[in-house]
């Protein structure tokens, strides 16, 4: 047990030791609620170099975002959705062209203010170890009426009001004790605790049945009214609301408009809704 507990801390000092390579800068702006919206002008990304050069993800991207815009992100795999997401909270820098929020270069942020800008909701959702309280709030000071306000507006604090500790119940290792679409309600109610300017959604209902996707589709209409949103989605019933979709290919932005404007064009998104959801969804 001590050889193992020796090479875990091993691990955790080597992992502490790592360089920071993302900081805010020394003069750093604060960052204030948006107004002025999202844009990507010119950006190219990679992640790594190749033999001849970069491996580009992104190629000269041009994507304007609007305060209070759903936009969805559509692709095959590999065309740079997630990738986009990943930008967006600064986890990694641009080789080329900018990122702004209302005008302002990512870089020149505040990098805890600006991340705290934004409530990202994954397809894997990742709870902690406490109860299910702490992982609602988080580390934030929050009241607790608004933690079972946020609750049952998404429609967790039914399931949650069933448990014999409740709020208090504890969370094994990563959700285990919680369903596939329980482990997504408490997600967006944590999302709608942080009250975020900003909603990053990667397929936040992707691993769940029909019927429980119906409930989540509720929660999911609660939590984007009124904010900006960034989905990469594949259900077309979270495409058909969004505002403005956005078709991702190799990279590069081949297609852009509303559902009903794409699906009469030939092209990926048309090939892409045929293929995933029937020729109903020409209809």
């Amino acid at each position: 047990i001590l050889q193992s507990a020796f090479a875990g801390a091993e691990r955790v000092f080597k992992l502490l030791e790592e360089p920071i390579t993302l900081s805010s800068a020394d003069n750093a702006q604060s960052v204030k609620p948006m107004r002025q919206g999202l844009e990507f002008k010119g950006v190219d990304f990679a992640y790594k170099e190749g033999k001849a050069g970069p491996d580009w993800v992104l190629q000269d991207i041009d994507l304007k975002i609007q305060p209070g815009e759903k936009v969805a992100l559509v692709g095959p795999t590999g065309s740079g959705k997630t990738t986009i997401l990943k930008l967006l909270n600064r986890l990694y820098d641009v080789q080329k062209g900018s990122i702004t929020y209302d005008g302002v270069d990512l870089k020149e942020l505040n990098l805890e203010q600006l991340r705290r800008r934004f409530a990202v909701v994954l397809q894997d959702v990742y709870l902690f170890s406490g109860s299910i309280r702490d992982n609602l709030k988080l580390a934030a000071d929050v009241p607790e009426d608004k933690i079972q306000e946020a609750a049952k507006i998404v429609q967790a604090a039914d399931f949650i009001g069933k448990l014999p500790e409740g709020y208090d119940t504890e969370v094994k290792e990563l959700g285990a004790n919680f369903s596939a679409g329980e482990r997504q309600l408490l997600a967006f109610a944590r999302a709608l605790v942080l009250d975020p300017d900003i909603l990053v959604l990667d397929e936040a209902t992707s691993n769940v049945d029909s019927e429980t996707e119906a409930r989540l589709q509720h929660a999911l209409d609660v939590l984007l009214e009124g904010r900006t949103a960034l989905i990469v989605a594949h259900r077309l019933s979270t495409i058909r609301k969004v505002d403005r979709i956005v078709v991702l290919q190799h990279g590069k932005i081949v297609q852009q408009g509303s559902h009903d404007e794409l699906i009469k064009v030939e092209g990926l998104y048309q090939q892409l809704a045929a293929f995933q959801f029937g020729q109903l969804a020409l209809a």
